[in-house]
């Protein structure tokens, strides 16, 4: 019995312990409003992908279906970012506070799209 529970244990921790290419990155993206639009920026060299954004503590959230390649730029209505409840961004009843961005990290090396691992950026709006 004893050693059945450390052999779970021992699988246990190691499913746990990110490899090594699931290294942490972190972005550089210039980030601003417009009227009802968000912004994004990408100034790194290499795709934001899979992007996750939270605006006000996460309050409001958006997956995005596309990537943002490097040095390239996108727009997303305000509107279009939801509370868990299904309600919408409301420019007039909210103001932003803060963002977060979660993403996964890719280049393209010798015709290959490489994974660079996890990338995470938070800024707080003026």
């Amino acid at each position: 019995m004893q050693k059945i529970f450390i052999f779970i244990s021992a699988i246990f921790l190691i499913a746990c312990v990110p490899s090594s290419s699931e290294k942490e990155i972190k972005i550089n993206p210039a980030v601003r409003f417009q009227g009802n639009w968000l912004i994004i920026k990408n100034n790194d060299t290499f795709s934001y992908d899979y992007m996750k954004i939270g605006l006000n503590d996460g309050t409001f959230k958006k997956e995005l279906p596309f990537s943002i390649p490097a040095g390239e730029e996108a727009k997303y209505e305000l509107s279009s970012f939801t509370k868990s409840d299904g309600e919408r961004f409301n420019i007039f009843k909210y103001s932003l506070v803060d963002i977060t961005i979660s993403c996964e990290a890719s280049k393209e090396e010798n015709k290959k799209w490489v994974k660079l691992g996890k990338a995470f950026y938070y800024g707080r709006f003026k």
